[in-house]
């Protein structure tokens, strides 16, 4: 188990990663609670997925 925060940091660094290769893409982070841990790399998957949802929706377009 990791802090959340540091799973968070590792994910923000992804998404600004897929900044770079997506420009137009927005994230807005509204965490209340951050003082837990969790398995890691359980949260980068989760944007993962959604980031590639996001960029098919737009090659489809």
């Amino acid at each position: 188990m990791i802090p959340f925060e540091k799973e968070l940091g590792h994910t923000k660094v992804y998404v600004d990663i897929e900044k770079v290769r997506f420009p137009s893409i927005t994230v807005e982070y509204d965490i209340q609670d951050t003082d837990f841990s969790i398995p890691p790399l359980t949260l980068q998957p989760v944007v993962e997925m959604q980031s590639a949802m996001v960029s098919e929706s737009v090659r489809m377009d």
